[in-house]
């Protein structure tokens, strides 16, 4: 489970605000998202990562149904979101070179459930 967590702190000298993307990666009883795994193993992979621009998924298992990438940064901003449909491929390349050095988080949606993974882009 991931979300916005908004943190504000206050002092005699006033108060500040702060959105912040936190990945909980836990699964909650009843619910429709779950990670992407079989026999505990899970069937997506990032590579590389950290990385300096170009990250590569690949799906150990036949993906023929739509896909639904959401890059996020830490701040919870959406960098990327895209709908692919009919992936017949067993890999996908996003580009991320034109995005500032940091962390975020890669969210991949399909029919089987949701899998996110944190991405490390390096100078």
């Amino acid at each position: 489970m991931a979300g916005n967590v908004i943190v504000t702190a206050s002092n005699p000298c006033g108060n500040a605000s702060s959105t912040y993307y936190v990945d909980l990666n836990c699964r909650v009883e009843g619910s429709s998202e779950h990670i992407i795994q079989q026999n505990n193993v899970e069937l997506i992979e990032l590579a590389p990562n950290p990385t300096k621009g170009k990250v590569y998924v690949s799906f150990y298992y036949q993906m023929k149904e739509s896909v639904k990438i959401t890059v996020i940064d830490v701040l919870g901003k959406t960098m990327l979101d895209k709908l692919i449909k009919d992936l017949e491929s067993k890999s996908l390349e996003i580009d991320l070179t034109n995005n500032k050095p940091g962390i975020y988080f890669l969210r991949i949606e399909t029919n089987e459930g949701t899998e996110e993974k944190k991405i490390v882009l390096t100078d």
